[in-house]
């Protein structure tokens, strides 16, 4: 009579202990896609301010080409 109370007691322990590795397994999923999307948000944003940078060397690139700039004299200042 023993037995059976027993074995009912074992298999609930093992139910609950299962279903607790399930719901920390799952928050490790969540976690890891959290994760995972914060990382190609980043991702996204370098991509576009590496790119706004580019562009913006190459016009400056442009403007230089086009616009070369002369050394200025340097005017000795006398001595009164």
């Amino acid at each position: 009579m023993l037995r059976p109370l027993l074995s009912k007691q074992v298999e609930e322990s093992q139910r609950v202990a299962k279903e607790a590795r399930d719901r920390e397994r799952q928050r490790e999923q969540d976690m890891l896609q959290e994760r995972a999307k914060a990382n190609a948000v980043f991702a996204e944003n370098t991509a576009k301010l590496r790119a706004l940078r580019l562009a913006k060397e190459a016009t400056e690139r442009e403007e230089a080409a086009k616009n070369p700039v002369t050394k200025a004299r340097k005017i000795k200042a006398s001595a009164v």
